[in-house]
């Protein structure tokens, strides 16, 4: 912080403020952010003469050298341009905090022009077409879920947990880091026990502290119902919340655990989810943890639900959730015979 000299030191504010500048970003982010900088500081380490991190100042960074760092990171450490810009946030992040400067800009406050044509030319080497995946429709759901009442993981308290997941996410179109942790659990982030409230004998609410458009972290609170049918979500959140409490969980634990009593990571469940849909005969490489959001659009879609039902449920701001919803093409088909 540059402050005039004669201002009198207070820890409680300076602490306050350091509080607020971590609150600022999400954990995750944080963790990028660092990894960023961290490798930024290396590479000016390895090539700069009579480098010392400890005095180095951001406002010495020129833009002939965040291009050679794009280089290096596409290059020599093979990172994908979203990855690339996420690093370069992250070194802007550091210079912002520590040097009250922010080194992807010229002294005038515009952004270095270079600097982004190369990024644009990252961008467009990665020529290789990502894989689009697929969404897990109702009829997959009703598949996965099957598997699991019949014992897939031959463990009662898992079966039971991962039908839990998955049809909390399908039913709340939920994103993947909205019921999983990616490495530490956060209870001020990830999904609690807490979280998990029954609000009647048919209604349960689920509170989803930290989402992608909630940057401001005020919390979403989504309810789901008891319906009719195999597969009821409200049915299934009470087994697991009557299994957690007698397994004495508190509040503040997680709500979804593995086997071992660790909270359930996106990595796990991702895995596991694999592991279920090969069985079924799926290809594993075409789904994600995504693909549950997409399918619940997908699902609402074709059972004539209104597109501004489907954004409310998924939550999303503009149109464009419909980039999610796969058209078969048995209904292109059907379509296409109606041209007359």
């Amino acid at each position: 912080m540059h402050l005039p000299s004669s201002f009198r030191n207070c820890v409680e504010l300076d602490q306050a403020v350091d509080s607020l500048w971590n609150k600022s970003i999400n954990v995750n982010t944080r963790n990028v952010y660092s990894t960023g900088y961290k490798c930024f500081i290396q590479f000016c380490g390895n090539h700069i003469t009579g480098f010392n991190s400890r005095t180095f100042n951001m406002s010495k960074v020129s833009e002939d050298l965040l291009i050679y760092f794009v280089a290096h990171c596409q290059s020599v450490l093979k990172l994908k341009y979203s990855t690339i810009k996420l690093y370069l946030a992250g070194v802007r992040f550091h210079g912002v905090n520590f040097d009250n400067v922010n080194p992807l800009c010229d002294k005038f406050g515009h952004t270095y022009q270079r600097l982004q044509n190369v990024l644009n030319g990252v961008k467009k080497s990665e020529s290789k077409p990502l894989r689009q995946k697929l969404p897990i429709t109702f009829k997959i759901l009703q598949e996965i879920v099957t598997c699991l009442q019949c014992g897939f993981f031959n463990h009662d308290y898992m079966d039971l947990t991962f039908q839990t997941a998955c049809v909390l996410a399908f039913y709340g179109f939920l994103r993947c880091n909205e019921f999983t942790c990616r490495t530490v659990f956060d209870p001020d982030s990830n999904l609690c026990v807490s979280d998990i409230n029954f609000v009647s004998e048919c209604e349960v609410t689920v509170n989803l502290k930290a989402t992608k458009t909630d940057i401001f972290r005020q919390g979403i609170i989504i309810s789901l119902f008891k319906i009719e049918g195999v597969i009821c979500p409200y049915k299934l959140l009470s087994q697991l919340m009557s299994v957690r409490l007698n397994l004495n969980a508190k509040q503040n634990d997680s709500f979804l655990v593995e086997e071992t009593g660790k909270p359930l990571s996106r990595n796990y469940f991702i895995s596991k989810l694999k592991t279920i849909l090969i069985a079924l005969g799926y290809s594993d490489k075409d789904y994600s943890g995504h693909s549950f959001r997409s399918g619940a659009a997908t699902s609402a879609s074709s059972q004539g639900i209104e597109d501004s039902m489907i954004q409310t449920l998924g939550r999303w701001k503009s149109d464009c959730f419909k980039r999610y919803i796969r058209t078969s093409k048995l209904d292109i088909k059907s379509a296409l015979e109606k041209i007359k």
